[in-house]
């Protein structure tokens, strides 16, 4: 019985100090022993009558402020639990979504594996001109553009369904703020995959989202490199590149000296080396396209980047050939 009475005055402990100093102002107001005259009785009834009834008022409007206070709480749970269910939601939607465009690549590729292969032999031979042709939709009357505009015609889908999840990545980029479908995605990009990626995005608008998601953090750029040296170097000269073992001596061509010393020392080539064959031959080569293609952000962590960039910087620079 004690233990609810002390709850109870210290759950009310305003109204019980509010009463009881009332109390106390009417008593040393009219202080003395108690009456006998009925009329005093009635003035204090009144009076204690006046202060309970204030007291109810006083609570009533408490317990209303209570009220609303638990009802504007709860609204606000409900709007917490509602949006958390629907980011629940929209993150499962992307989850679904995002495999769905995984799977639909893997069957376009199987389906599209032999042309996907001619296509990156007609890129790595460095013979892409039709191919940028047929990108930019321009038409030419030899039968070789119309061989690969056929090639570019079979593929192009499949191009289109690697930017698709490009895209999708991109603009929901806020359900992977740990980059895990991102990490995921790079590592299903086979080698064709990227090349294709590089060669035909340097004619659109898709190169953005490449830069942006640092897509070529993978893509072999040696490789191309070794592309790009078979177009100036003799099968000797390439063997001394390839394999470091025979002596740089042995080449009569002051390039391959040149091109050794460039990768201990990470400099730029000297251009006056080569004939302007050669020169037209690198800076018309597709990795010198895709490094002046595309920003420093598509390459993050690409191992190769930095020091292609300063190798090749002169050929990347020039605006004289085309892109």
């Amino acid at each position: 019985m004690l233990k609810e009475i002390f709850n109870f005055i210290k759950n009310n402990k305003w109204y019980v100090l509010l009463v009881l100093g009332l109390l106390g102002l009417y008593f040393y107001q009219f202080h003395g022993g108690l009456s006998s005259d009925s009329e005093k009785w009635d003035h204090f009834g009144s009076y204690i009558g006046g202060i309970f009834s204030a007291v109810t008022l006083l609570s009533v409007l408490h317990g209303m402020q209570l009220e609303r206070k638990r009802f504007n709480e709860q609204k606000e749970e409900f709007e917490k639990d509602k949006k958390e269910q629907e980011e629940r939601r929209r993150k499962e939607d992307f989850e679904r979504n995002f495999f769905i465009l995984l799977e639909q690549k893997n069957i376009k590729q199987k389906n599209l594996k032999k042309d996907i292969e001619k296509i990156i032999e007609v890129i790595c031979s460095n013979n892409t001109y039709y191919l940028f042709m047929a990108n930019r939709n321009d038409y030419d009357f030899s039968e070789k553009f119309k061989e690969n505009r056929e090639l570019y015609t079979k593929f192009l889908p499949y191009y289109l369904c690697l930017i698709s999840i490009i895209k999708y990545l991109y603009d929901n980029r806020e359900y992977d703020e740990q980059n895990s479908y991102l990490n995921l995605l790079k590592s299903v990009l086979d080698s064709n995959d990227m090349i294709l990626l590089a060669c035909l995005s340097l004619g659109r608008n898709e190169k953005e989202y490449i830069s942006d998601l640092s897509l070529f953090q993978n893509l072999d750029l040696k490789f191309l490199e070794i592309l790009l040296l078979e177009n100036v170097l003799n099968e000797e000269d390439m063997l001394i590149i390839n394999k470091e073992k025979i002596s740089i001596n042995f080449s009569k061509n002051p390039f391959v000296k040149e091109l050794f010393d460039t990768m201990h020392n990470n400099r730029e080539i000297d251009i006056s080396l080569l004939e302007d064959e050669d020169v037209y031959n690198i800076a018309d080569h597709l990795l010198i396209k895709i490094l002046r293609g595309f920003d420093d952000r598509a390459f993050s962590q690409n191992i190769n980047y930095n020091k292609l960039y300063v190798r090749y910087n002169k050929f990347i620079k020039r605006n004289t050939f085309s892109q």
